[in-house]
């Protein structure tokens, strides 16, 4: 009988004490495209965001519609 641990991010097989490198260099590709937003795209984001803490059933697409009818209510 084998016995492994499967990574939650990705779903990999791993050697019991392994840890996987799905995630590695993440933060700085995440921070790259973090950097690379125009300032409407990044308000749209942060917006997207604050639906989503306050209604966390909702799936992301869900979240930046929401934010979307949001901002043309506020900005014409």
């Amino acid at each position: 009988m084998a016995y492994y641990n499967t990574c939650s991010h990705c779903g990999a097989h791993l050697d019991p004490g392994e840890v996987c490198d799905c995630r590695a260099g993440m933060k700085e590709k995440l921070k790259a495209e973090i950097m690379s937003l125009t300032d409407k795209q990044a308000e749209l984001v942060l917006a997207g965001v604050k639906i989503h803490n306050q209604c966390p059933e909702l799936t992301p697409k869900e979240c930046v519609e929401r934010a979307v009818r949001a901002m043309k209510e506020v900005k014409p």
